[in-house]
């Protein structure tokens, strides 16, 4: 996954909205349709195409730098780096289950894995790009990572390559690489609203509100947070986060195969609770924004780092019990689980979208009750989700449960 887009946004100015509502909206309405391509070009072929358009902003960057006539080429780019993402990140979704087979009981390490990796890459991008403004300009930085995103792509065209091998169709998939064949339980022209339909799906339902959590934390950290922390507290405040999420989902992954989803669900959405009562205690303490002028006393800087570490433990592990949930909740219904994924990014994009929009009008005390008790609604429903995808499914903790008592 590309994140190589923070040089970008020094270019974006007072476009940002505008091309963030663009992006978010195109991630939405690809998530709607994340099925039907899926279905058209196979697994592998959507996080290809999905890759290739999220470097879209990365790559336009470089050009409205060097000619800023070139300005509206950053909507072109937000809308092809937005439908990207809707792509991929489903499909991404598929490629894991494929990877993690239910009868492995891996589901929650393979997608909590994946998330640390992904804050990993993080910390590499927004650290290289630190150091890389030390010594060179802007300039030179975003030329940077439009190279770096084009080699990314390319890298990944070649790394990434069909899961399960030949011979191996646990899923009912004739080949992650290669089109579905027609004979699939539904067609490419059904399988565009099979999103859609999931509305109507009692779990897609119960999931709906673990998504919003973490979309609608993810619209306020970046949105109202990161507005009151200022550049030098935000940075700490995202490094606690990226380590957060690299410890939360790697740990809370493993953690989830041997004692089941519902606990470490319960323990990230209390984690949700705690990161932004931190922040409301630092707004309670010094309401100014922070700034090289007001930098804020060492409490209320250390009030914000909370917030972002307890959230960055939170949600990307939260993410991986989704996931994980949503490949063990259809049982072998394999449409089902496809459009299970897209849904969820649905509800995310649209909470994130959401919590961008209503931040310049809600007070911060709203804009944390709404997300704490999306937070309560999500450890509620998800409890309530089928049996199979919350148990236990690590071999070890499978066969202890099936020990005869003595």
């Amino acid at each position: 996954m590309l994140h190589v887009t923070p040089p970008a946004a020094q270019v974006i100015g007072d476009a940002g909205f505008a091309a963030l509502a663009l992006l978010m909206g195109s991630f939405m309405v690809s998530s709607f349709l994340s099925t039907g391509v899926i279905k058209w070009v196979g697994v592998v072929g959507a996080m290809r195409l999905g890759m290739a358009m999220e470097a879209g902003l990365p790559l336009v960057a470089p050009f409205v730098v060097r000619w800023p006539a070139l300005r509206p080429l950053i909507f072109v780019g937000s809308c092809s780096t937005g439908f990207g993402g809707g792509i991929l990140w489903p499909a991404s979704g598929i490629y894991l289950q494929q990877l993690a087979e239910p009868a492995s009981g891996r589901a929650g390490e393979i997608n909590g894995d994946f998330f640390s990796w992904f804050s990993f890459n993080n910390l590499i991008g927004f650290g290289a790009t630190a150091l890389l403004l030390q010594a060179f300009s802007i300039e030179v930085v975003i030329w940077a990572a439009g190279g770096f995103a084009l080699l990314s792509v390319a890298a990944f065209f070649v790394l990434v390559k069909p899961w399960p091998p030949p011979g191996v169709n646990h899923l009912a998939i004739a080949s992650a690489e290669q089109p579905v064949a027609a004979a699939a339980e539904q067609t490419i022209c059904g399988s565009l609203t099979a999103v859609l339909r999931m509305f109507g799906r009692r779990q897609a339902l119960l999931m709906a509100p673990l998504a919003a959590a973490c979309g609608n934390g993810e619209g306020l950290l970046w949105g109202t947070v990161a507005k009151q922390m200022g550049s030098k507290v935000g940075s700490y405040s995202f490094i606690g986060f990226a380590f957060g999420s690299m410890f939360g989902s790697r740990v809370g992954g493993r953690f989830s195969d041997r004692v089941g989803r519902v606990p470490v669900t319960l323990l990230a959405m209390l984690m949700v609770a705690l990161g932004f009562s931190a922040f409301l205690l630092a707004q309670w303490e010094d309401a100014a924004v922070l700034s090289p002028e007001h930098e804020g006393s060492l409490f209320v800087q250390s009030l914000y780092v909370v917030t972002g570490t307890c959230f960055g433990m939170a949600d990307l592990a939260a993410q991986s019990m989704g996931k994980a949930a949503i490949g063990l909740s259809y049982g072998t219904d394999q449409a089902s689980i496809d459009a299970g994924y897209g849904h969820f990014y649905v509800v995310l994009g649209g909470a994130t979208t959401a919590a961008y929009t209503y931040g310049s009008f809600f007070s911060n005390e709203l804009q944390v009750a709404i997300t704490i008790g999306l937070a309560l609604l999500a450890s509620v429903c998800f409890c309530f989700l089928p049996p199979d995808a919350l148990a236990p499914t690590a071999p070890a903790a499978v066969e202890t449960e099936a020990e005869p008592k003595p």
